[in-house]
């Protein structure tokens, strides 16, 4: 009796590990997939000089969104802040969606 009982606990425990496992599986790949966005659209603003619409629209269609945080009307030599983002509702880590954001600087003219 007690062996059964142990293993309907056990199966509990264990399919909770898995839901967890698996949102921190899905964070990190989105998370992954955003730092690699961020560093290409860093590239496109430092060469265009501005984060342009047809920018915006373009990783609109690949995220859920773009913004600029600051120096948002730059000139040769600025450093432009934008931030990624993209909500994640998780099976089991939280109850409300989750925003995974990256940040990062653009520096206008520096081509790398």
């Amino acid at each position: 009796m007690a062996y059964k009982w142990s293993m309907l606990l056990t199966i509990v425990f264990v399919f909770q590990l898995l839901l967890m496992s698996g949102d921190i599986t899905a964070t990190q790949v989105i998370h992954g997939h955003l730092q690699a966005l961020a560093t290409h659209v860093g590239h496109h603003i430092s060469q265009q000089g501005q984060l342009s619409p047809e920018l915006i629209q373009w990783v609109e269609s690949k995220t859920e969104g773009i913004r600029c945080d600051s120096g948002c009307a730059p000139q040769f030599g600025d450093t432009l802040t934008f931030t990624i983002y993209q909500t994640f509702r998780p099976m089991i880590l939280s109850n409300e969606p989750i925003t995974i954001s990256v940040t990062r600087y653009a520096v206008i003219g520096l081509y790398y």
